[in-house]
């Protein structure tokens, strides 16, 4: 029989605990990390948990700004089952959801105050895995004069090891009861994180729609009646469908780290919410979460100066924050480009263009869609039908790129046999935003007076139903290599060798001259050695007498009054000519001078 019943007592146990976040993936609510304790069994068990700092009740439900070295208290009470068997030396235990790390001792004397006597009912001891184990002796044993009424609290104090929040600052601590699921919310006292922010996406080129994205509350604040509200500018028209709300995942200095829970239908249904194609307010409740807001609207003017977007978070009626994002414009492909690129083959000549024509970069639905680039703007040049060929062309993100070759597909339209050339005009048929390089070769077509520099046009036009008519010029500037030139290849005159080297490059622009005639004058001092002379043509090497030569034999030597001439004459060329040849000082005063030889 009990000799005391109904007595009160209070058991403390007073140690010091540091607070880790425990950093789990698992989600609950959407938002919050769940830490997990082991189960505790049916006759011991917690009645409550309560954190304090100092003789303050901390609400759970509220963000805790947490500075460095912050204690704050846990209390839990305990119970056990009246008849529940206990025994000396029996153990019950509670397991301290790992958050919770002991930075003092780990171990101690339970101590129990009955009847203004202090008694030893045990001890404790927390080991690596946070497990607290409650050792108890005969003191509440069962059959004892205190098996009845067996509770107490035990009181733990820790602080909160804010780096622990970097990927969350919600979690929810588990004591082994659904009772006990308990949130937490931690939050920097220098929390960077914002009312509203507000930011966009867009395709480079012809973005058909603009997707929006409005983060609120990343500061962790309590808003009793949040209200998010966003008026659409002119240009532009929201897709009422497209609007999304999530919970999102915020770390405890207010950088998003992850999207949460969908609460999208909840605030759909909330009273005060209205959607519209101009404009949307939502009714977020009351919150101390951060929410993210998406959605999209799509384009529906072109060639503004700019579009601004504003956003507004609201607390009942009192403004909070506000931001907005600007699109400078929005920018629209061409229907059609052209560019070309003289091919040189060389090293100094080119003879024909590359020309690429570029259609529908627009990506517009287009009928009947036709390309000409007419021979007779075609200006030094002649199109070559049997290199005209067509490509896709693909888009990602602002950069197009060659795609398939689609030549016999277009060849179909335009009634020709897969053998067959194409030629302009091309039918390209139905354009459903389909885009298409044109490429083609034109030969240039020198004129036949010698130019070092001549400028190939072409012109090209798109036609489409619809009164659709786009025009397009582009030109190329083709430099030749010259008609003449002449160097001395071995400037350094000694008094070993008394000779010059010299080297005349003729017609490097290839082009086509009748009766062609080198005349070379040379000058006092220097005496051209006939048999020095070298002649090459297109690379291949020519004999002197394969030419008209003048004087017909022996060296030349020029005098002080007399500059004779080297004349050969080559008659009809269309390629370099190089004459190589070498020239003997016959003047010894004239060492270290400069001849000019002509």
């Amino acid at each position: 029989m009990t000799l005391i019943k109904n007595v009160k007592r209070k058991l403390s146990l007073l140690f010091v605990l540091m607070l880790v976040v425990n950093m789990i993936s698992s989600n609950l609510s959407g938002n919050t990390s769940v830490v997990k304790a082991a189960s505790v069994p049916e006759d011991f068990r917690l009645t409550s948990v309560a954190m304090k700092e100092g003789n303050t009740v901390i609400p759970w439900d509220q963000p805790i700004v947490m500075e460095e070295n912050k204690r704050i208290s846990l209390s839990l009470a305990w119970e056990i089952d009246n008849g529940a068997p206990l025994d000396d030396g029996d153990q019950k235990t509670i397991q301290i959801p790992d958050i919770f790390l002991p930075v003092a001792s780990t171990g101690g004397t339970m101590m129990m105050d009955i009847d203004g006597e202090d008694l030893v009912i045990g001890s404790y001891s927390i080991d690596s895995n946070n497990l607290l184990t409650l050792t108890f002796n005969e003191v509440l044993k069962t059959g004892g004069i205190y098996e009845e009424d067996r509770s107490g609290e035990v009181i733990l104090d820790f602080k909160i090891d804010v780096t622990k929040f970097i990927d969350d600052a919600s979690k929810i601590i588990d004591f082994g009861y659904e009772a006990f699921r308990i949130p937490i919310m931690v939050k920097s006292p220098n929390n960077k994180g914002n009312h509203i922010t507000k930011s966009e996406s867009h395709e480079h080129e012809n973005p058909s729609y603009v997707d929006w994205t409005v983060d609120v509350n990343t500061s962790l604040d309590i808003i009793q009646d949040a209200f998010i509200s966003d008026q659409i500018p002119e240009g532009l028209s929201l897709i009422p469908d497209t609007i999304q709300v999530n919970k999102l995942k915020v770390s405890y200095n207010g950088t998003v780290t992850g999207i949460g829970e969908d609460v999208t239908t909840s605030v759909r249904a909330a009273s005060g919410t209205s959607i519209s194609s101009t404009d949307f307010t939502l009714n977020l409740g009351e919150i101390k979460e951060a929410y993210r807001i998406t959605y999209r609207t799509n384009i529906t003017e072109y060639g503004k100066k700019g579009y601004t977007n504003n956003a507004v978070l609201k607390n009942g009626t009192t403004e909070l924050g506000t931001d907005s994002k600007t699109i400078p414009t929005l920018i629209k492909g061409s229907l059609i480009e052209k560019s070309g690129i003289a091919k040189n083959y060389d090293g100094i000549n080119s003879d024909k263009i590359e020309w690429t024509i570029d259609i529908n970069k627009a990506e517009m639905n287009l009928t009947n869609a036709q390309v000409n680039d007419p021979q007779i703007t075609a200006i030094n040049q002649k199109i070559k039908n049997g290199t005209i060929k067509v490509w896709e062309l693909n888009k990602s993100g602002g950069t197009w790129s060659k795609g398939a070759e689609v030549t016999n597909l277009i060849k179909g339209l335009n009634g020709k046999e897969s053998n067959e050339d194409l030629a302009f005009p091309i039918q390209l048929g139905d354009l459903d935003k389909k885009a298409y390089r044109i490429t083609f070769d034109a030969d240039i077509d020198y004129p036949a007076d010698y130019t070092p520099e001549i400028t190939c046009t072409n012109e090209a036009d798109l036609t489409a139903d619809g009164g659709i008519t786009e025009n397009v010029i582009n030109s190329v500037k083709v430099t030749r290599g010259a008609l003449l030139t002449k160097e001395a290849t071995g400037t350094t005159i000694n008094y070993d060798t008394k000779e010059i080297s010299w080297k005349l490059v003729a017609n490097q622009g290839k082009h086509t001259i009748t009766n062609a005639t080198l005349h070379d004058n040379l000058p006092a001092g220097l005496t051209l050695k006939r048999d020095s002379i070298k002649i090459t043509i297109g690379g291949v090497t020519k004999s002197l007498s394969d030419f008209i030569v003048n004087p017909g034999s022996g060296d030349i030597t020029g005098e002080k009054d007399v500059s004779p001439d080297l004349t050969i004459n080559f008659g009809t060329i269309n390629d370099i000519v190089i004459i190589e040849y070498v020239t003997a000082i016959n003047d010894s005063e004239l060492f270290g001078s400069k001849f000019e030889n002509e």
